[in-house]
């Protein structure tokens, strides 16, 4: 009996001291200690030591001086506070040139063979206007409040647009003297398509302002294949 027990000790000891060496070795090869404890004192560093904006425990540590207008350029908080700023000054500088170009254009001089691309572009001249005035509480808006806002306006330029006009009809008589006018409307959406194929989807940072940018891209494609379809005819 004793020898019984006595084996399964020797073996239970066997067991374990492999195992333990299994572990060691595994550790030992990936380092993993070292990193751990690593990672531990930097983020005890940096919450002692390290941003002066964002810091937290030094404010209770005798003798701890610093300056709130520093900056550390390792802090986490101050990195996505420069993207985050970075990103609103790219995106106002983007809906800004976009409303340069775009305000200039007419909707109703457009001639449709129905009213969808003029009743969409008069609704982003709302929107954008709209969108540029209240960038701040706009810039971290979802994409429902956007689909929301859309609505919105185009149900309230729907209500003085024509359900149908017939384009045909338009290019006899004084219709025609609008070609010309046709004719920069093109190359300002020509202008407008270069501007929304350079877009930098990585400086978007809101589903509100990135769904803008898809639907109005979408729109100055139409409007530029409705325009050549259009000048087909004439010629």
């Amino acid at each position: 009996m004793n020898l019984v027990l006595i084996s399964c000790l020797l073996l239970f000891v066997i067991y374990f001291s492999i195992a333990g060496l299994l572990v060691y070795y595994f550790f030992r090869e990936r380092d993993i200690w070292n990193i751990f404890f690593e990672e531990i004192y930097q983020d005890f560093q940096s919450l002692v030591s390290g941003c002066p904006i964002h810091n937290t425990i030094g404010l209770f540590i005798p003798g701890f001086v610093y300056s709130r207008d520093a900056k550390d350029d390792g802090c986490y908080e101050c990195t996505r506070e420069d993207d985050i700023r970075d990103s609103n000054l790219y995106n106002v500088k983007t809906l800004y040139n976009i409303h340069i170009l775009f305000k200039t254009l007419d909707a109703n001089v457009l001639v449709l063979e129905d009213a969808n691309i003029s009743s969409r572009c008069k609704m982003f001249q709302l929107l954008l206007e709209y969108i540029i005035r209240n960038y701040k509480e706009l810039c971290d808006g979802d994409y429902t409040l956007y689909k929301r806002l859309q609505m919105l306006y185009l149900n309230e330029v729907n209500k003085n647009v024509p359900s149908r006009i017939n384009k045909f009809s338009k290019l006899n008589g004084i219709g025609i003297e609008i070609i010309p006018i046709l004719e920069e409307y093109a190359k300002t959406f020509e202008k407008l398509d270069y501007i929304c194929q350079q877009i930098n989807i990585e400086k978007v940072s809101s589903t509100f302002i990135l769904a803008f940018y898809q639907d109005f891209k979408h729109l100055i494609t139409d409007s530029r294949k409705y325009l050549f379809d259009l000048f087909d005819l004439i010629d």
